[in-house]
């Protein structure tokens, strides 16, 4: 996949910019490939730890890999990082849908 390549050229040209492994982490997600999803992401996390962005991906990522313990952790981080960061928010109320806590997935929205 083209986009998949790119991504990989652009971590090997400067292997310190985190938004190409968070990228290729939310790419690699889609395709269904969650552990390789979770390292790329991961990798994100280690280069730019205090973005609520990065965070709110793995919590997305955890999500679509069939953790949602792991995506409500996540998502706590993005708030903790950035309390008004919306999509952080988001993720944890889809994250307590799955784990049919409902008044906290409301809650969380509030």
């Amino acid at each position: 996949m083209a986009a998949e390549t790119a991504f990989r050229k652009a971590i090997v040209a400067d292997s310190n910019y985190a938004f190409a492994p968070r990228v290729l982490g939310i790419l690699l997600s889609h395709l269904g490939r969650h552990e390789e999803a979770r390292a790329s992401i991961r990798r994100a996390r280690e280069l730019d730890p205090l973005s609520a962005m990065n965070r709110a991906l793995s919590s997305q990522i955890d999500f679509a890999a069939g953790d949602a313990d792991g995506a409500v952790r996540y998502a706590r981080e993005a708030i903790i990082i950035d309390p008004e960061f919306w999509i952080g928010h988001l993720q944890l109320a889809q994250a307590y849908v799955e784990l049919q806590d409902y008044s906290r997935a409301l809650e969380s929205l509030t």
